[in-house]
């Protein structure tokens, strides 16, 4: 018994020997700033490459060449909304939104080469966020940074974020892209769905909150959710639409149909 006692005690204090020491070892490596081996993580390419993977991996290659969703728009500040609307696209920069209000019908869009908006009699250029949303369909889509390597565009990682879908909050990748000097766009990945669940980008302007001199970046915001299959593509079904922290705009799809055969001619003011 003595024997064993003595063998027990003298195991009991090498246990402790070695947790002093790995203590001393950890103190000295954080002393010396030594960095700690990271668990391996996805590039910004891996990342989008598996965002490709779950909106159904079509994206690519010409499988897509246009589509029409139709639905209700739901305008901020408007009672008399809903409107019907029809949304037409086509490629990587022919966009059209037609919009039936009581009092006319609305449109805004691009041909890729110049953008417009048209009420009635009244035309011009397109401005504000309807530039935003033509762009978010176009130069900043999805569809897009799903082709960067051919499009040129640079990936980076931003980190993880948090993107609050119907109050609940989804851990996200997030990833940004970079065209020339200026354009950049970022996109949320979800990471238990992989899915595209948010595309921002700064506007250029600024706000603040009352009370505070605080000047934050103008951001114009696509949520994108209720997600459906439509043909072997994942598709949302509602886009949220937001200027800085205020929602103007709900789109719900009613229907979304690929490769329908849009003319040229279809994307005109």
């Amino acid at each position: 018994m003595r024997v064993g006692t003595i063998a027990r005690r003298d195991l009991a204090h090498r246990a402790r020997r070695s947790v002093s020491i790995l203590f001393c070892i950890l103190l000295a490596a954080m002393a010396r700033g030594t960095a700690w081996p990271q668990v391996p993580s996805e590039t910004p390419v891996q990342v989008m490459e598996r965002a490709h993977l779950a909106h159904g991996g079509l994206w690519r290659g010409g499988q897509i060449v246009d589509w029409v969703g139709q639905g209700q728009i739901t305008m901020l500040g408007d009672r008399r909304s809903p409107f019907n609307f029809t949304l037409m696209v086509k490629g990587r920069n022919k966009v059209q939104l037609v919009i039936t209000q009581p009092g006319g019908t609305l449109y805004y869009g691009t041909d890729g080469t110049r953008s417009w908006q048209r009420s009635g009699p009244l035309s011009g250029v397109a401005a504000g966020h309807q530039v935003h949303f033509i762009e978010s369909k176009t130069v900043r889509s999805i569809a897009r940074v799903f082709n960067h390597l051919t499009e040129g565009l640079a990936l980076r990682d931003l980190g993880p974020g948090m993107q609050d879908l119907d109050s609940v909050a989804r851990p996200s990748r997030i990833i940004e892209t970079q065209e020339g000097a200026a354009r950049r766009t970022r996109y949320y990945v979800d990471n238990a769905t992989s899915l595209v669940t948010r595309l921002e980008f700064d506007t250029g302007g600024f706000y603040h909150y009352p009370f505070s001199t605080q000047q934050i970046p103008h951001k114009a915001v696509m949520v994108f959710s209720d997600y459906r299959m439509v043909s072997g593509v994942r598709t949302p079904f509602k886009i949220d639409i937001y200027q800085g922290p205020t929602r103007i705009e709900q789109m719900v799809f009613t229907s979304v149909r690929y490769n329908v055969g849009l003319a040229d001619a279809a994307f005109r003011p």
